[in-house]
Order: structure tokens, then C-alpha cells, then sequence
């Protein structure tokens, strides 16, 4: 091989390198991040989290090249109201961000609330749409269990055309229901559901003509129930 030949393929290569060097350094002047749209269902509190996030995780030099959507993705997934992050990069210089926020099914222990998977997340939602969500009270390790329970007797009362208000678990492990028309319903901690099922099927003989006078329904009994009336 000549030395000609030798010398012709480094200043190549000593090209493509201060090309590439040129570009990036180029990229970095003229194709900074400057547009970034955020997608998704939140409130204006939620808002002010990511804004903040993002100023954060966006320097003034972060550009189409260097910007880490992996770190922006995993940030923004952290924030406690968010179930799920998308991100990704539209040429030349905007980032799209896609962020679903965690589905409250019930409020678990006074503050928090459960999604669809029974975890626990924290968020700030309308005090109307707080007041109309079934309360679950329970020991702290249950709320995947709890959340299973509630949807079966939801399932079990449908029936009757009555929903769960609260449904909560004392220390003794017995299970108390109030119901939507105002009556409580006291379950043992075996056969809860069969002892639901019979209050069901009571119901329209037993109670439906007082419905209005009825206060609480224990059912913690083998061969019968205990009645308090208003």
C-alpha cells in the first residue's frame, strides 16, 4: 500500500470526523429544544409540577441530539398522579409528551386513592368528584384484596340497584357496608359474600316497603340477623 493511499484515507477520515464535530457543534446552536407540548387529561396543579419538572430536566443547552428521553420519561414517571409516559422527539427541535394520569376507582384510608390494579397513588382531584367516590377503610396491605372484595359485592347488590358508599375492615377483621340508600350492612370476616347474597335476597320481602326506615342490617349470625330501624 502507498503512502499516498494511506494519506488519502486519514485526511478522509479526518474529514467525516470534523464534519460530524462541525454538524454537532452546529446542532447544538441552531437545534435547541425549544417547543415542548405535553398531552393528557390533568389539572392546572398537575400542570405546575411538570412545568417545573421539565425546567429541571431541560437546560438551556439540551438540543435534538443530546436531550435524554429516557431521564424525562423516568422523572415525569415518578410523580405520583401519573400512571404512564410517553416521549419522543419531532425534527427539528420539539419534544412531545404524553402523560395518562392514575384513574381513582375509590378513595382508600380517608386521603389516598386506589386505580383499577388496587395500588395506592396520591393526587388532588375536584372536592365534587372526591365526595362521589366509594370510600374503602381497611388495614394498609390490603388494598388489593379490599378493592377485589368491593367489586364482587358491587356485582352482588346490583340487583337491588344499590352501589357501595363505604365498605371498610375493623381489627377484628369484620366487614361493615354502607350502602347508597344510607343502610349499613355488618359481614363476618367468613362467607362475607354468601351472607350479602342473603341479604339480597331478603331484601325485596323483607325491607323494600321500609326501605326508608331501615338504619343497619347485621348479619354476623349463622340461622338469622339482627334489624335496627330508625
Amino acid at each position: 500500500m502507498s503512502w499516498k493511499k494511506i494519506s488519502l484515507g486519514v485526511l478522509i477520515a479526518v474529514a467525516i470526523i470534523a464534519c460530524f464535530i462541525g454538524f454537532r457543534a452546529l446542532s447544538n446552536r441552531f437545534l435547541p429544544i425549544t417547543s415542548v407540548r405535553v398531552e393528557g387529561n390533568f389539572g392546572s396543579n398537575e400542570t405546575v409540577n411538570i412545568q417545573r419538572l421539565l425546567t429541571t430536566e431541560l437546560q438551556p443547552k439540551t438540543n435534538f441530539f443530546n436531550v435524554r428521553l429516557s431521564k424525562v420519561q423516568a422523572s415525569l414517571q415518578n410523580l405520583p398522579w401519573v400512571a404512564s409516559v410517553d416521549v419522543k422527539k419531532v425534527w427539528p427541535h420539539e419534544l412531545v409528551i404524553q402523560i395518562d394520569p392514575e384513574k381513582a376507582i375509590v378513595v382508600w384510608n380517608r386521603n389516598d386513592f386506589l386505580n383499577a390494579y388496587g395500588e395506592t397513588f396520591v393526587a388532588k382531584i375536584p372536592m365534587d368528584e372526591f365526595t362521589s367516590l366509594p370510600q374503602l377503610i381497611g388495614p394498609d396491605d390490603s388494598s388489593v384484596e379490599m378493592l377485589s372484595d368491593y367489586q364482587q359485592m358491587s356485582v352482588v347488590l346490583a340487583p337491588l340497584h344499590l352501589s357501595i358508599s363505604q365498605f371498610a375492615i375493623d381489627a377484628a377483621n369484620s366487614w361493615s357496608v354502607q350502602l347508597s340508600n344510607g343502610v349499613t350492612v355488618h359481614l363476618g370476616n367468613v362467607q362475607a359474600l354468601e351472607q350479602l347474597k342473603r341479604f339480597v335476597k331478603l331484601y325485596p320481602k323483607v325491607f323494600a316497603a321500609r326501605a326508608t326506615q331501615l338504619q343497619e342490617v347485621d348479619l354476623r349470625y349463622a340461622h338469622g340477623m339482627a334489624v335496627r330501624w330508625k
